[in-house]
């Protein structure tokens, strides 16, 4: 998405989209075992509608949404790096 610096509403829900969480607030609580419960947005075939985790195995599942940083590579005149060779 492309916006210019003067365009204040495309900028706003530029803003609202990458800053969006990865999951929303209301489906994740805690239950009085200190496990995560997490709610499904549409139930699955044999019924299931919450899914209960330790919070190490959340954060685990979690952490596979963020994408990897991409490698610096550099490129020479020639178009060749040495990733390329």
């Amino acid at each position: 998405m492309r916006c210019g610096a003067d365009d204040r509403q495309a900028l706003e829900q530029l803003c609202h989209y990458i800053t969006r969480p990865a999951l929303a607030n209301e489906r994740v609580q805690t239950n009085a075992a200190g496990q995560v419960v997490l709610k499904l947005k549409t139930r699955w075939r044999d019924g299931t509608t919450y899914l209960i985790m330790s919070p190490l195995e959340f954060m685990q599942r979690l952490v596979t949404l963020v994408p990897r940083p991409q490698l610096h590579r550099p490129m020479t005149a020639s178009g060749l790096s040495i990733s390329a060779v």
